[in-house]
């Protein structure tokens, strides 16, 4: 840092800690939890503002239209809990800290997240070491998108503001902070992307990561890793899926011959489920009815795993990375996840048949980037289908062809981290 600067704060959600994108979706927790209807603005969103939900809800006077009430039970409720369990530092960004208090320069974190919850965060992660104090919105009396809210914090500090850098990812935030006075270093989050142009002109400078700062390295290659089901996760093959509910060989070709053909339509949402059943059903006799509903309907929970992948999974959870589905299937089988027990702790899910999109077009690959904030040139795409693999590339994003080989994934991925 130039020595003209006495002071840093930091901004923490999205700056130092990688975690903008709860914010942008504990309010459907909130909304699911409190069994209220989505508004206009809401319906076929992913990441929505925080903020503007607790607007909403209070203009519809819901909890007597007390817009703060909501917010802080809305915090504490659901944010709190992924601060706990699931939120990491971005990385380098304790090198970072750790230098400016080599340096001996103060630090203060200065958050629109309730401190007590942001110090828990930090916490958590043995930052606060790093860290003179830690404010929010409610102690300075300001919120971030006023001025006000970095000279009071700079007065705090005991520093004029225009000796102060201010650290931050969102585009509100850095505008105040310009016009308080402030020198801005802007750090890159996909979740401000929308405004990136507005806050590359707005700030003096514009890092990728902690990184460019520290001079430590640089992050790994991929944050996301995206999965398709079928044959990757779990196996899909029809020969497989139906002896398990049907023993003689013959038959389980006579149904695979009366479910299979036109299965592309229920992976593209066109055809009702039970409207395809009984489609189906009329080409069998009537002594394989039973064991073709059985495996309608027995598939949707319970396809074995690939081997191998379990663990693989376990193990990129544990490294941290996030972790996504996007798959070719039906609407039955997106409205059953929740009994494959390995895509918990993913953080999102596309499947194909609800949203009438299919691999391998642009705008199935564009939807997963666009809805849950993705950073196409660190995310890694994992299909077992070559034209699913292509189709992921021609939009930016890097893809690997599976051929049912864990091991030789995780040697992919792993060398990857070098």
């Amino acid at each position: 840092m130039q020595s003209k600067f006495k002071a840093m704060i930091f901004d923490m959600d999205g700056t130092l800690l990688d975690s903008m994108w709860y914010w942008r979706t504990i309010w459907r927790e909130y909304m699911d939890a409190e069994h209220l209807p989505l508004f206009p603005e809401q319906k076929g969103k992913i990441t929505f503002g925080s903020g503007m939900t607790c607007q909403l809800l209070s203009r519809a006077g819901h909890k007597g239209g007390d817009y703060w009430g909501i917010y802080l039970d809305m915090l504490e409720r659901f944010l709190a809990p992924h601060y706990r369990n699931d939120v990491w530092p971005k990385p380098f960004a304790e090198d970072m800290l750790r230098m400016l208090k080599r340096q001996g320069y103060p630090v203060a974190v200065a958050s629109a997240t309730p401190r007590h919850i942001a110090r828990m965060a930090l916490e958590r992660h043995d930052l606060l070491k790093y860290v003179d104090f830690v404010t929010d919105c409610q102690e300075t009396g300001f919120d971030k998108s006023d001025p006000q809210f970095f000279q009071a914090v700079a007065q705090r500090m005991n520093v004029p503001i225009e000796e102060c850098v201010v650290f931050e990812d969102a585009v509100y935030a850095i505008r105040s902070a310009k016009t308080a006075g402030a020198h801005v270093v802007a750090i890159d989050e996909p979740i401000s992307w929308p405004h990136r142009d507005e806050i590359q002109a707005l700030c003096d400078r514009y890092i990728r990561h902690w990184g460019e700062l520290t001079g430590t390295g640089v992050p790994r290659k991929y944050r996301n890793i995206v999965l398709d089901f079928g044959n990757v996760i779990g196996r899909f093959d029809f020969d497989l899926l139906i002896s398990l509910f049907c023993e003689n060989a013959d038959d389980v070709a006579l149904i695979k011959a009366a479910v299979s053909p036109e299965w592309v339509d229920l992976d593209a949402g066109l055809t009702p489920y039970d409207e395809y059943i009984t489609r189906a059903l009329s080409r069998l006799p009537e002594r394989l009815h039973a064991q073709a509903k059985a495996f309608f309907y027995g598939w949707l929970t319970g396809a074995p795993y690939v081997e191998g992948m379990p663990k693989l999974i376990e193990s990129l959870k544990k490294r941290h990375y996030k972790l996504f589905l996007l798959s070719n299937a039906p609407v039955p089988f997106a409205e059953n996840l929740s009994h494959y027990d390995v895509l918990d702790g993913f953080t999102g899910f596309v499947v194909s048949g609800p949203i009438r999109m299919l691999k391998p077009d642009p705008e199935i690959y564009e939807y997963l980037i666009k809805n849950y904030a993705l950073d196409p040139a660190r995310t890694l795409f994992v299909d077992d289908t070559l034209r699913n693999v292509e189709g992921a590339r021609a939009v930016g994003i890097d893809a690997y062809h599976f051929d049912g080989d864990a091991d030789r994934l995780a040697e992919f991925i792993k060398a990857s981290e070098n």
